[in-house]
């Protein structure tokens, strides 16, 4: 979210699908983490949101 505080233009990636390898190490990673998986989601959805806003306004 750095990069779009400063004006630059970040590289989105976002899972394709359930099954994408990277599903599973995000859940390796909130494992390790100690937060929770809803916590987590939270924060990628407002990212996500805050990205979609950069770009529609």
């Amino acid at each position: 979210m750095a990069a779009l505080d400063r004006g630059a233009s970040p590289l989105i990636h976002t899972a394709a699908g359930p099954d994408d390898p990277a599903v599973a190490e995000l859940r390796r990673a909130v494992a390790i983490s100690g937060q929770s998986m809803d916590a987590v989601n939270h924060l990628i959805g407002s990212a996500l949101g805050r990205v979609l806003d950069a770009i529609l306004t």
